[in-house]
Protein backbone atom coordinates (compact mmCIF):
# COMPACT_ATOMS: atom_id res chain seq x y z
CA UNK A 1 0.00 0.00 0.00
CA UNK A 2 1.66 2.93 -1.36
CA UNK A 3 0.15 5.58 1.48
CA UNK A 4 2.25 2.96 4.11
CA UNK A 5 5.44 3.23 2.07
CA UNK A 6 4.84 7.37 2.17
CA UNK A 7 4.54 7.09 6.42
CA UNK A 8 7.70 4.80 6.80
CA UNK A 9 10.07 6.62 4.83
CA UNK A 10 8.92 9.72 6.72
CA UNK A 11 9.27 8.02 10.57
CA UNK A 12 12.70 6.46 8.85
CA UNK A 13 14.00 9.97 8.03
CA UNK A 14 12.87 11.17 12.10
CA UNK A 15 14.44 7.87 13.44
CA UNK A 16 17.36 8.34 12.09
CA UNK A 17 18.49 11.92 12.22
CA UNK A 18 20.69 12.46 14.19
CA UNK A 19 20.07 15.89 14.88
CA UNK A 20 16.42 15.18 16.08
CA UNK A 21 16.14 14.12 19.77
CA UNK A 22 16.96 10.40 21.11
CA UNK A 23 13.30 10.28 22.77
CA UNK A 24 11.54 11.39 19.18
CA UNK A 25 13.77 8.88 17.09
CA UNK A 26 12.43 5.65 19.44
CA UNK A 27 8.92 7.04 19.24
CA UNK A 28 9.05 6.92 15.48
CA UNK A 29 10.98 3.56 15.01
CA UNK A 30 8.14 2.57 17.53
CA UNK A 31 5.38 3.45 14.95
CA UNK A 32 7.23 2.47 12.19
CA UNK A 33 6.86 -0.96 14.20
CA UNK A 34 3.33 -0.57 14.15
CA UNK A 35 2.64 0.19 10.52
CA UNK A 36 5.24 -2.33 9.30
CA UNK A 37 3.64 -5.18 11.64
CA UNK A 38 -0.08 -4.20 10.35
CA UNK A 39 0.32 -3.15 6.96
CA UNK A 40 3.69 -3.66 4.86
CA UNK A 41 5.35 -6.49 6.23
CA UNK A 42 8.97 -5.43 5.57
CA UNK A 43 10.43 -5.79 8.67
CA UNK A 44 11.50 -1.64 8.61
CA UNK A 45 10.29 -1.24 11.66
CA UNK A 46 12.45 -4.15 13.10
CA UNK A 47 15.46 -2.61 11.87
CA UNK A 48 15.04 0.88 12.96
CA UNK A 49 14.72 -0.33 16.64
CA UNK A 50 17.58 -2.30 16.62
CA UNK A 51 19.86 0.16 14.83
CA UNK A 52 18.70 2.65 17.95
CA UNK A 53 18.81 -0.29 20.49
CA UNK A 54 22.59 -0.71 19.94
CA UNK A 55 23.06 3.12 18.32
CA UNK A 56 21.51 5.42 20.71
CA UNK A 57 23.84 8.25 22.12
CA UNK A 58 22.13 8.54 25.47
CA UNK A 59 21.64 5.03 27.41
CA UNK A 60 17.84 5.89 28.44
CA UNK A 61 17.29 5.74 24.74
CA UNK A 62 19.02 2.75 23.86
CA UNK A 63 16.92 1.06 26.63
CA UNK A 64 13.18 2.40 25.33
CA UNK A 65 14.48 1.02 22.29
CA UNK A 66 15.62 -2.36 23.28
CA UNK A 67 12.13 -2.42 25.48
CA UNK A 68 9.69 -1.31 22.60
CA UNK A 69 11.65 -3.94 20.24
CA UNK A 70 11.43 -7.14 22.60
CA UNK A 71 7.71 -5.82 22.64
CA UNK A 72 7.50 -5.83 18.71
CA UNK A 73 9.41 -9.23 18.61
CA UNK A 74 6.85 -10.68 20.83
CA UNK A 75 3.51 -9.16 18.98
CA UNK A 76 4.94 -11.40 15.78
CA UNK A 77 4.88 -14.60 17.41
Amino acid sequence: MKQYDYLLTDLSRIVYDPDLPGTARVHAAMAMAAVERKHVHDGSGLDALRALSLGAPDPRDRKMAKWALGNARRGRR
